[in-house]
């Protein structure tokens, strides 16, 4: 068997780049073809009879393993990258849909009593990013069912507000819908809270709110007997403490009388509520400050 290296005779075989060996018989008819076919720059004549194979020096296997390598680190990161996207737009969908949904995004409050608070409504409602404006009154109470008492945040909403009292009601069903709309004493909890109370759908419950120190001297609590005429699971920390009940009953509780605490605004741009907050705040009179669902402060 001859092995012939065409490397060697590349310079006079046009196109020949790479370095192989050409195994063939050892006779003396393939010894004449492979002379004409070098000499005369071509390799046909030997084609049919020639075993080509790669030369050793050529190290094929070490290539192969590198490259299985560069593949199998290019699909890893490809399969990261994707899986990274994944998470952060499965995130991205939850915080808008689930979690900013329900609370709000921009919070406005008053060092002053807000009881004729209709002009700063329009006042919000005029910044081009705000889709909605909501007045609400808020305060801290114990809800007693029987010999059970847990703290809760109390909340109240306007039923014909831009949409705050729409998106919670939603969780309701239908028939809970319309009772807690039709009832001035309607109240709806969190699922946590109620499952600490042993409270369900229909129970009457009381709700002891303390006594205002500077709306008046006496310091006694107020109590009101509610009715519980639904239950929403949010997922979020609201079914933990939340008390929902209408914007009437809530700014009495609070000591406000006919006032609100302040106004929910809800935004289309979520991810710049800081700056919406700040022009806000800054288009009221003095004393009025804003949080957003950061928790930062903004003041005027």
């Amino acid at each position: 068997m001859a092995i012939i290296n065409i490397k060697e005779r590349a310079k006079i075989i046009p196109g020949i780049i790479p370095a192989i060996n050409i195994f063939i018989p050892e006779t003396e008819a393939t010894k004449a073809k492979i002379k004409r076919g070098i000499l005369g720059g071509k390799i046909g004549p030997i084609a049919e009879e020639a075993t080509v194979i790669p030369n050793a020096s050529s190290s094929v296997y070490p290539f192969s393993f590198i490259a299985f390598i560069s593949i199998a680190g290019v699909a890893l990161g490809v399969f990261a990258l994707i899986v990274v996207l994944s998470v952060m737009n499965g995130f991205d969908k939850e915080m808008r849909e689930r979690i900013l949904s329900l609370v709000p995004h921009i919070s406005v409050y008053s060092h002053l009593k807000l009881e004729d608070y209709e002009p700063y409504v329009e006042n919000l409602r005029d910044h081009p990013e705000v889709v909605a404006v909501t007045p609400f009154a808020h305060f801290d109470s114990l809800v007693m069912n029987g010999r059970k008492i847990e703290t809760a945040r109390g909340v109240g909403l306007a039923a014909d507000s831009d949409g705050g009292l729409e998106q919670l009601l939603s969780m309701l069903a239908p028939a809970a819908r319309a009772d807690f709309l039709a009832r001035e004493d309607g109240l709806i909890l969190g699922s946590a809270l109620a499952l600490r109370l042993g409270a369900s759908a229909g129970d009457h419950v009381t709700l002891v709110v303390p006594g205002d120190r500077k709306m008046s001297r006496s310091r006694s609590a107020r109590y009101e007997n509610v009715k519980l005429v639904g239950v929403i699971e949010t997922g979020t920390e609201l079914d933990q403490h939340v008390a929902l009940v209408h914007l009437v009953l809530a700014s009495r509780l609070a000591g406000l009388g006919s006032g609100v605490s302040g106004f929910r605004v809800s935004t289309d741009n979520l991810f710049e509520v800081q700056r919406i907050a700040w022009e806000l705040t800054s288009n009221l009179p003095p004393g009025f400050y804003s949080t957003h669902w950061d928790r930062s402060l903004c003041y005027r």
